[in-house]
């Protein structure tokens, strides 16, 4: 577990895929059979989060397989792994919900990764995400949704959701509904839903 924190904050890959997965099952295992009390007072501070955060931004540009960045082109392994991360930021967020994910700057870069590409205006610095056709980046949308499903018991971080361009790109899936006689002269709005929703 330490070994996942210590990644976060150094420059450095760790010393290899299988003990990063090891450290996040550990972290994972002390979420959901942890004392609750213990897990609050331990998980929630600003080192662990920012930690966590910073994470979060190497497994979306470094390939943890080969030990070398690549924000373009990430192994099944690493995008398995970025999209283990998303989970345990979901527990974590379910377990700590007194965490500092606003003050980290967390909560802005899992909307920022939300609302990418499909939004894009992003401000400058923002951490990116460029899917392409995979099972695995198709399943990080998912994720990030069911995440920051997971806020919306926090109140700065309801603000927060509210001022970003979040809802925007939700929305830029959802196709026009075309007005259509219904037999009587009047036309009708009838709802039609998109390829990707059906």
């Amino acid at each position: 577990m330490l070994e996942l924190i210590d990644w976060g904050r150094s420059n450095q890959a760790p010393g290899s895929a299988i003990e990063f997965t090891q450290a996040m099952e550990i972290l994972w295992n002390l979420l959901e059979n942890g004392s609750r009390h213990a897990i609050q007072s331990q998980l929630s501070t600003m080192d662990c989060v920012d930690s966590l955060h910073q994470c979060l931004l190497k497994l979306l540009s470094y390939d943890v397989s080969t030990g070398h960045p690549s924000p373009h082109t990430l192994s099944t392994s690493t995008r398995e792994l970025r999209n283990d991360m998303v989970v345990l930021l979901s527990l974590h967020v379910q377990h700590c919900p007194n965490a500092p994910y606003v003050e980290t700057g967390l909560l802005q870069t899992l909307i920022m990764l939300c609302s990418s590409p499909e939004i894009p205006e992003q401000p400058t610095g923002a951490a990116r995400f460029t899917p392409d056709n995979s099972h695995e980046d198709f399943e990080l949308k998912k994720l990030l949704l069911n995440t920051l499903h997971a806020f919306l018991d926090i109140p700065a971080a309801v603000l927060l959701l509210s001022h970003l361009p979040l809802l925007p790109s939700l929305l830029y899936y959802v196709t026009p509904v075309q007005p259509v006689s219904s037999g009587t002269g009047r036309t009708a709005n009838r709802l039609a839903w998109s390829s990707e929703q059906g």
